[in-house]
């Protein structure tokens, strides 16, 4: 994926809902411990706003957002959101534990 940028042109920002979007690609993580599996690929938006964690095996993102300076929002993909303790948490390191335990959570569930 590419895009174009001008002076003039204004960029459109994706949707929670476009980035939530799942790939529902088969599972390769059958032959992996969970612990493995939880393993997300984190990058911040441009803006330094969102940071986005995505699970290499699924395509699935998890969304994390700074509300306040004491809290940050988890919004997790459906299928991982059953799995999460809790939705918002008081540090990002925080949060990024929060969903790479519910992560783990579903893939172990997915082994059983």
């Amino acid at each position: 994926m590419t895009n174009a940028h001008s002076a003039r042109t204004i960029l459109s920002t994706p949707s929670f809902e476009n980035l939530l979007e799942t790939l529902d690609r088969p599972s390769l993580c059958s032959a992996m411990p969970a612990s493995e599996c939880a393993r997300l690929s984190y990058r911040a938006s441009p803006d330094g706003s969102v940071t986005m964690g995505t699970d290499p095996l699924s395509g699935q993102v998890v969304l994390i957002v700074q509300n306040t300076p004491q809290c940050w929002e988890i919004a997790l993909p459906p299928k991982i959101a059953r799995f999460a303790k809790s939705e918002s948490e008081a540090s990002l390191a925080a949060a990024q534990q929060v969903a790479e335990q519910a992560f783990g959570a579903y893939w172990a569930s997915k082994q059983s």
